[in-house]
């Protein structure tokens, strides 16, 4: 369990870090395509401005879930909490500040 929990918290921060460099590397970009490295595999993920507020949210689909799964996370740069859902579909709303992920 705490393991898990780590490695939660680890996967929070680089998205922390990445949320940074696209939002200074790419700020007028709708959607980036980016490969994360998640536990020693390498997935392709979506990384997008957050509908509101100061953030990104990055979309992929986790290894050993259901194919029609997403997880979504948002990394908020305002102070907030980050927050982490999954979705059936790719379409989300993500809002900063509040941490809220609205699945479409």
């Amino acid at each position: 369990m705490l393991g898990t929990h780590l490695e939660s918290v680890r996967r929070i921060m680089a998205l922390r870090l990445l949320a940074l460099v696209l939002s200074m590397a790419a700020s007028s970009a709708y959607a980036q395509t980016v490969e994360l490295n998640m536990g020693g595999q390498t997935v392709q993920a979506t990384a997008r401005s957050s509908t509101e507020g100061l953030g990104y949210s990055v979309m992929y689909r986790p290894k050993g879930f259901e194919p029609r799964s997403y997880r979504i996370l948002l990394v908020c740069m305002d102070g907030g909490k980050d927050a982490m859902a999954y979705c059936p579909t790719p379409a989300h709303q993500a809002v900063c500040p509040g941490s809220t992920i609205i699945c479409r």
